[in-house]
């Protein structure tokens, strides 16, 4: 044997062994989610969507004096009732005037409160009570809850606290690096938030802070954010009214709705109206209306503690969505985990015991809202997502720039019996890491003990030959 052997031979097994430390943490981290058995076989309250809840819709829209008493008439026009109204402005005459003007509507009023996380904990209670105290200098009543495109936790606790809030409706559905915002992995149906996180569901209520109501509806396929019944992002995308109607008729439990009216009216555009008139005429023929403060009542009513929804969503068949025309996701969401099959693939998962605290309980985050909205400089968003331990699931638009897939994971069980107990506390990409790791060092130290053994052997039969 030559003098190079031994290295050769090293170098061949730790190849060898990489390759197949590889191949094991794929397993590692298959097995580890489909051979388990369900850490909680209870349901908390069971699905929702086998209770009596009546089927309502929340319609929702920011408004403005400048432009109130055109909003006001085209609310009118499409017979709105029961409205929830977002104020924008703080003085108090105007408040008085939005609320003169609206009131015949059967409005319920609340304040905005988004962004709250650019600014220190400390530095949020001020604008909190001043934000919600002034529609009690109108009105004489306080808002039982506030709108927030992305519900600060700290925001939520103190509102719930200091004034008795029921409510927050906000928390986009998993949008991703739009508007300096990702907030991957919260549920797409009413749930009480957890104090530690907003986007996680609470176990039980003395943990939860307020009622969380989704501000509108995406396509629960969840590959395109833009397929959802937001006027807006409909019209400037070129997809006609008929989507609006499936996606509103199609989504499970309730409706929401909400239309940022100022818009509207920005794009000065004739047909945009018509499409919103179209639109929003059938949502009061077609819907029970009623305020998110009086839903949020009859919600309690029915549910103590977040409800089980467990249900499958199909897509309609639109072109302008070819990725996901006529397909179908199944969804399990419940206070423990949420969980999303395609086919026999499971595509999405996470478990919430195993999240992080809310970053922004303590901390803060600046935004230049001069530059891009669209994610290019994540040192310019908030992101408060979810840690996903099957992530192959998300809105396409803007989430491919920076999300890469783990790949699917083949489960034809109840989704219930999908995760298990002896990995309920760690990540699944850690469980697997760790097995990597030991098997990297169990590869290296047999090959280096190979070769050691190897070289004595070599040395030995040198000296035969010298002798």
């Amino acid at each position: 044997m030559g003098r190079g052997t031994p290295q050769a031979i090293l170098l061949y097994v730790a190849v060898l062994g990489l390759i197949l430390t590889f191949s094991s943490a794929e397993a590692v981290a298959s097995l580890s989610l489909t051979n388990l058995q369900v850490t909680h076989s209870e349901q908390v309250c069971g699905s929702a969507l086998e209770t009596s809840f009546p089927r309502y819709a929340i319609t929702v829209f920011t408004v403005s004096t400048r432009l109130i008493d055109q909003q006001a008439q085209l609310l009118q026009q499409v017979g709105a009732y029961n409205v929830t109204i977002v104020y924008r402005e703080l003085e108090s005459d105007k408040i008085a005037l939005l609320y003169q003007k609206l009131k015949p509507l059967g409005i319920s009023m609340i304040p905005e409160l988004s962004y709250m996380q650019r600014l220190p904990p400390s530095d949020r209670i001020g604008p909190i009570d001043v934000w919600l105290e002034a529609l009690r200098t109108v009105t004489g009543r306080l808002p039982s809850g506030f709108f927030s495109f992305q519900v600060d936790t700290y925001t939520a606790n103190y509102a719930r606290d200091r004034y008795g809030a029921s409510f927050a409706i906000g928390n986009i559905w998993d949008q991703v690096n739009m508007d300096f915002m990702s907030l991957r992995g919260g549920h797409a149906l009413p749930y009480y938030a957890s104090r530690r996180h907003s986007l996680i569901p609470a176990e039980n209520q003395s943990e939860s802070s307020l009622l969380v109501i989704q501000p509108f509806a995406i396509a629960l396929t969840n590959r395109y954010h833009f397929d959802n019944n937001h006027v807006m992002d409909l019209f400037l995308n070129g997809v006609d009214v008929e989507e609006f109607k499936y996606v509103s008729s199609n989504y499970p439990f309730f409706t929401p709705f909400f239309l940022e009216l100022d818009w509207l009216f920005k794009v000065n555009d004739p047909s945009i109206l018509r499409y919103f008139v179209e639109a929003y005429s059938w949502v009061y023929r077609t819907f029970q209306v009623i305020t998110a403060e009086s839903f949020t009542t009859v919600f309690r009513s029915f549910f103590e503690e977040t409800p089980e929804y467990y249900f499958t969503y199909r897509s309609s068949n639109s072109l302008a969505f070819p990725d996901t025309a006529g397909g179908n996701v199944e969804w399990l969401m419940n206070s423990r985990v949420r969980i999303a099959r395609i086919g026999g693939q499971v595509v999405s998962a996470l478990r919430y015991s195993v999240q992080q605290d809310d970053l922004y309980l303590i901390g803060n985050r600046s935004i230049d809202f001069s530059r891009s909205r669209f994610g290019e400089d994540q040192d310019n968003l908030i992101d408060t997502s979810m840690r996903f331990d099957v992530d192959n699931l998300w809105q396409q638009e803007y989430g491919d720039r920076i999300l890469t897939p783990t790949g699917n994971v083949p489960y034809l069980g109840d989704l219930h019996h999908f995760y298990g107990e002896h990995i309920s506390s760690v990540p699944v990409d850690l469980y697997a890491s760790a097995v990597v790791a030991v098997l990297c060092v169990v590869v290296f130290r047999l090959a280096v003990s190979f070769v050691r053994r190897q070289g004595r052997l070599s040395h030995l039969s040198d000296q035969d030959c010298t002798e």
